[in-house]
């Protein structure tokens, strides 16, 4: 019997993976332009002027200073601002 080669749709290929990140490396990764100081500066700007995006992450128990970020988390920011 003949196999069939199993087809991947490619938008799944191409999404962005949602996982666990270092806080730094996901910020490196929405400004790969500016200094990682600067870069989290930025990044906590647009986190906080985002109208819902801070509340939601808080539920979650995401804190300014964390330096992990859940999938859940990712998720959020994601969807809020984004792929990177």
């Amino acid at each position: 019997m003949k196999k069939h080669p199993v087809t991947v749709c490619p938008e799944e290929d191409e999404r962005f993976p949602i996982r666990t990140y270092l806080k730094r490396d996901l910020v490196h990764l929405y400004l790969p332009h500016l200094p990682i100081r600067s870069a989290l500066r930025t990044w906590n700007e647009w986190i906080q002027l985002h109208p819902t995006l801070l509340e939601d992450l808080q539920c979650t128990g995401y804190r300014k200073s964390c330096k992990n970020l859940s999938p859940v988390q990712v998720k959020m920011i994601v969807e809020a601002l984004g792929e990177p």
